[in-house]
């Protein structure tokens, strides 16, 4: 579907209107993106103009029910050379009712059916671009159990930055879907605790673990971190994943130096859908980039300079099975100003040549006003 800015401005006004005619609560926000993108095969820029609305009813016998648009209009050009795809998969502006959801909370049961946001470790938004994935489901949250948090959830279809087909939900491992069951336990000081798996019926199963401690001394705050995930599929090697992260930070300076480590055995690592949970992950290189038996390595900074403004820089080293390597340095700035505009500037060198052929620079800039 190919919408001009007019319309989708226009549907979002009439949505906000009937929001407060219906008595919605609503919420939303405006979004410019600008992408630069320089490599051997391609060069180009971005310029697109998007946000959201988003409306939620009040529940009546503790049902609601939600909706949210998305747009995203390209500005000047179509080109669509960024690493992060800002348009639909033919290159085109459009919009999508990215969610459309009943919810009831019973006690302490929370279910969700239809189009919604579902953040997991293999399965999550990713919003690194315009529009973020979305995904249709069934979801059962539960906090019955003191410091326990219990998801279930049967995923079926997917839209959004990472989907084959952004500007539609079209189905997900051929129309089986996956399904997701996980816990997260925080009934221990200082530590978090997390399990999940993934069946992915006549394809996969994922298994992952994570367990994270945070602790202040001595004027420092200290973060510790490790990962495992177990891939087993049908037709492919199994893959083990292990992973470890730390991070420090001097709390007076608001300086941080942090590190992370991980490295498939056996199969290639898979994100899933979405960005993936490996703590290695660099803006645009993963694990997965490795392939089989493959390391990476994330090392790098990050600066509070004050409550408005954060900068980072971090260098990412990836290796495959044959020792070939290749290497990301991304610099990311985020300003505040106020609690309603910010602004991001991300900034990336990629040489992976020796493994997956790519090299590029990239930069990507957004302005977003929430309302």
């Amino acid at each position: 579907m190919k919408i001009n800015i007019k319309t989708s401005l226009l549907i979002m006004i009439a949505s906000s209107a009937g929001a407060q005619t219906l008595d919605l609560t609503y919420s939303g926000n405006l979004r410019v993106g600008a992408q630069y993108h320089d490599s051997a095969d391609k060069r180009g820029n971005d310029i697109a103009l998007g946000g959201m609305l988003h409306t939620e009813s009040k529940p009546q016998r503790g049902v609601a029910f939600g909706a949210t648009l998305h747009t995203s209009n390209a500005l000047f050009n179509q080109n669509d050379e960024g690493a992060v795809p800002f348009y639909d998969a033919a290159s085109r502006s459009y919009a999508i009712l990215s969610e459309a959801y009943l919810k009831g909370e019973f006690g302490s049961t929370m279910l969700i059916f239809g189009r919604q946001i579902i953040d997991t470790p293999f399965l999550d938004s990713d919003d690194i671009g315009m529009i973020p994935n979305t995904f249709e489901a069934y979801t059962m949250v539960n906090q019955e159990f003191k410091d326990t948090r219990l998801l279930y959830a049967y995923v079926r279809n997917m839209s959004g930055v990472d989907a084959e087909i952004p500007e539609r939900f079209s189905d997900i491992n051929g129309g089986a879907g996956v399904h997701i069951v996980g816990v997260a336990y925080e009934g221990i000081e200082d530590i978090s605790l997390g399990g999940w798996f993934y069946a992915l019926p006549n394809l996969a199963k994922y298994t992952y673990l994570e367990a994270g401690i945070e602790k202040d001394y001595n004027g420092f705050n200290y973060q510790l971190g490790a990962q495992f995930a177990l891939q087993e599929y049908h037709d492919s090697k199994t893959a083990n994943i292990f992973g470890l992260s730390a991070d420090i930070m001097h709390k007076e300076s608001a300086v941080s130096l942090m590190l992370a480590y991980d490295k498939s055995s056996g199969g290639v690592a898979d994100n899933g859908f979405g960005g993936g949970p490996f703590f290695s992950s660099s803006e645009n290189m993963t694990l997965a980039e490795a392939g089989a038996d493959g390391e990476m390595l994330t090392y790098g900074m990050a600066w509070d300079v004050s409550e408005a403004l954060t900068c980072a820089l971090n260098k990412s080293e990836l290796y495959d099975a044959h020792d070939n390597h290749g290497y990301e340095v991304d610099i990311v700035v985020h300003y505040a100003l106020g609690e309603n505009l910010s602004f991001d500037v991300i900034y990336s060198k990629i040489d992976n040549r020796d493994i997956s052929g790519d090299k590029f620079d990239n930069v990507r800039l957004f302005a977003n006003y929430q309302f």
